[in-house]
């Protein structure tokens, strides 16, 4: 697990053209809790997306710190950090089968075969997709494509797992069978996780903990319990 705390973390997209700079992220400071299930809500284009790829690394921070459990990490690559990020685009590889699409991070590492191979199993097991397990991409209906990406993320045995607006993509009834998935794992595993999306219901559901955003900045953060009984 990780808690996650920032210390007036900017970021900013530059237009060289017009020779503009746009705070994406301003002056944001907050601290989200370890091992509980934390939500990011906002209307669109408030700096959600941004935020989270700036706590995972996959983008830089312009200006303010980043700590997990202390440490600073604002300068840290994503691997260093020990984490995962799911997004809506499930991102596997078209030519290897689930059980080599949730094992790709874990050939990365050079973890021994016995291990990987309880590993991925284990994460398959997880996401009730070990009949999937010589299948490739396309034979997958986008609910399978995304639990195949989810236990890739959670092979890892990652502290803290990202994730933007996984669900968005799919239908009524497979968001609300995965938000229940997702709910029970985060309930029996030992990462904490932050969840961007911009439906009320999603987060309603999900959330332990509730991180408002509005125009790059923290509107409010409390615990969900708290947050919708104001």
């Amino acid at each position: 697990m990780a808690s996650i705390k920032t210390k007036k973390l900017n970021k900013y997209y530059v237009d060289k053209k017009e020779k503009t700079a746009t705070a994406v992220l301003y002056d944001v400071d907050l601290d989200i809790p370890d091992g509980k299930f934390t939500v990011v809500v906002g209307p669109s284009g408030c700096g959600k997306t941004t935020l989270l790829k700036t706590l995972a690394g996959v983008i830089p921070a312009d200006d303010g710190k980043i700590y997990f459990n202390g440490a600073d990490v604002t300068d840290a690559l994503p691997k260093d950090r020990n984490v995962s990020l799911v997004t809506q685009e499930y991102a596997l590889y078209p030519h290897l089968t689930v059980f080599d699409n949730v094992a790709y991070p874990l050939k990365l590492e050079k973890v021994p075969a016995e291990e990987l191979r309880r590993r991925v199993n284990d994460a398959l097991g997880l996401l009730d997709i070990s009949l999937l397990s010589s299948r490739k991409p396309a034979k997958l209906s986008g609910g399978q494509r995304q639990r195949v990406a989810i236990a890739r993320a959670l092979v890892k045995e990652p502290d803290v797992v990202f994730m933007d607006e996984p669900l968005s993509n799919l239908d009524a009834a497979t968001r609300k069978e995965l938000a229940v998935k997702l709910k029970n794992i985060s309930a029996t595993t030992r990462a904490t996780f932050v969840y961007v999306t911009h439906n009320d219901e999603e987060a309603r559901f999900l959330a332990d903990y509730i991180v408002k955003m509005e125009n790059g900045s923290i509107k409010l953060a409390m615990p969900a319990k708290d947050y919708y009984n104001l």
